[in-house]
């Protein structure tokens, strides 16, 4: 018989960040073979300073998720590089250039078995590097805002793993 290559995680071992990118850019391989619905991937940044964390209000409606308006910066990625489209993207939204520190959740948007497109969301954490703050590509305006009033400024509902995050910056 032949040894089975994989490798079994055991209840009290810990998945690293490495480990989870190469897990999230399986489970998008996989997902992209079988097609259940048109799948958008999108990484979001929650850019913080302090107690603030960056977002930006949108130029334009999004097609694909109603009563957006203020978010963090965020884009549709084809490529299994999040890291790096996730950098691309802070800059042009925001003019600030940043480093992904960790993917803090990961989800489905939305969660209603109705809608006709499925949409992957990764959030990541950022640090500030630098940089000359302005609002660029789909965003009109910027605004610095204490990491747990953002619900305030959201027309959309915020996932509780991301509430949660926010109120350790």
């Amino acid at each position: 018989s032949q040894k089975s290559s994989i490798k079994r995680v055991g209840e009290s071992e810990l998945i690293d960040d490495s480990n989870v990118n190469k897990i999230l850019r399986l489970y998008y391989s996989l997902l992209s073979q079988t097609k259940p619905k048109p799948t958008i991937q999108i990484v979001i940044g929650i850019v913080s300073k302090k107690d603030k964390v960056i977002i930006g209000l949108r130029k334009f409606p999004d097609p694909n998720v109603k009563d957006l308006h203020w978010t963090f910066p965020s884009g549709k990625t084809d490529s299994l590089d999040f890291e790096k489209n996730l950098t691309k993207t802070i800059k042009d939204e925001t003019g600030l250039n940043t480093k992904p520190i960790r993917l803090v959740h990961a989800r489905l948007i939305p969660d209603s078995p109705e809608k006709k497109i499925r949409i992957v969301a990764l959030y990541y954490h950022c640090k500030l590097l630098g940089g000359n703050q302005k609002a660029g590509g789909d965003f009109k305006q910027l605004k610095w805002v204490p990491a747990t009033q953002v619900h305030r400024h959201f027309t959309t509902s915020v996932a509780d793993e991301i509430t949660t995050f926010l109120g350790t910056l």
